[in-house]
């Protein structure tokens, strides 16, 4: 006569216990990869971002070590500060500028801004931005027709409205004449 089979209820608990690891593993490793996925796609998007930064600063550099730049230290004028100082390189084959200050700080409800002269025509580049320390540093993407820049000048304006030609007194100017 053949033996009675033997329950084995441990041998079924294993193998739920097998499959809820199996399942778990799973549950966990697909969470993992669609994090991970996540964290990649950011970090791409990062390195797209820095990389495009990268150009952008790597143009404004050769701006500064270009052959043909042209660069003034600019000279105060009785009105300015005597700790005010700045310097302006112009590219004639781009057409633009980096003006650098030190001890740039504006007197409250003042502003400085740096002017283009074509001839005796101001053109305004834009405000002067400083950090705590007076630190500055404005890039101009079009300065104009390289070949009629005689000087950038620089003059204090009130913070109030935009202005079309300087107003306030010129504080500093940078000559590029020949």
């Amino acid at each position: 006569m053949p033996e009675p089979k033997r329950e084995r209820p441990w041998l079924a608990l294993a193998a739920w216990v097998l499959y809820a690891f199996l399942v778990a593993a799973t549950v966990i490793l697909a969470s993992t990869t669609i994090r991970l996925r996540k964290e990649l796609a950011a970090a791409n998007e990062r390195i797209a971002n820095l990389t495009r930064d990268m150009g952008i600063e790597r143009g404004w550099a050769a701006t500064l070590v270009s052959p043909s730049a042209r660069v003034s230290k600019f000279t105060l004028t009785p009105s300015a500060d005597a700790a005010l100082r700045g310097r302006a390189t112009v590219d004639p084959a781009t057409r633009r500028a980096v003006v650098v200050f030190e001890n740039a700080i504006a007197p409250s409800g003042h502003t400085f801004v740096v002017w283009a002269l074509h001839g005796s025509t101001p053109v305004s580049l834009g405000a002067v931005r400083p950090d705590a320390k007076g630190r500055a540093v404005l890039r101009v993407e079009d300065v104009g027709d390289p070949t009629t820049l005689t000087a950038l000048t620089v003059s204090l304006e009130a913070d109030a409205a935009p202005v079309s030609e300087p107003t306030g007194p010129i504080l500093m100017i940078g000559s590029f004449g020949d």
